[in-house]
C-alpha cells in the first residue's frame, strides 16, 4: 500500500517537472521571438537610412516594433530559459530512477 503511495506521488512530480520543462521551453522561444523583433528593427532601420523611398524598411521596423510589448528582455528570458529547461530534466530524470519496478502480472 505505501509503495503505491510513493508511486504516485513520484508520478505527480515528474508531470510537475515536465511543466516546469515545457515552461522553460516557452520561455526561450519568446527570447527567440524578442531577438526576432529586434532584428525586423535592425533591418528596418538599414533599409530606411538606405534606401531614398525607405517604405520597405518602415514596415520591417513597425513588425519588430509590435512585437516588443510582449516580451521581457531577452537575455533574462533565454536564460531563465535555459535554467527551467535544465532543471525540469534532470528532475524528470532523477524522479523516473525512484519510481520501483513495476512487474506486470501475466
Amino acid at each position: 500500500m505505501n509503495n503505491i503511495g510513493r508511486k504516485n506521488t513520484i508520478e505527480i512530480l515528474v508531470i510537475i517537472f515536465l511543466l516546469i520543462t515545457l515552461l522553460g521551453l516557452e520561455v526561450i522561444f519568446r527570447g527567440i521571438l524578442f531577438e526576432g523583433s529586434f532584428m525586423f528593427i535592425l533591418l528596418g532601420h538599414l533599409i530606411f537610412i538606405g534606401k531614398n523611398n525607405g517604405f520597405d524598411g518602415f514596415i520591417l521596423y513597425a513588425i519588430g516594433l509590435l512585437f516588443i510589448p510582449f516580451f521581457l528582455p531577452v537575455s533574462y528570458l533565454l536564460v531563465m530559459g535555459i535554467f527551467y529547461l535544465l532543471a525540469g530534466i534532470i528532475a524528470f530524470a532523477k524522479t523516473r530512477s525512484l519510481l520501483p519496478d513495476v512487474e506486470e502480472d501475466n
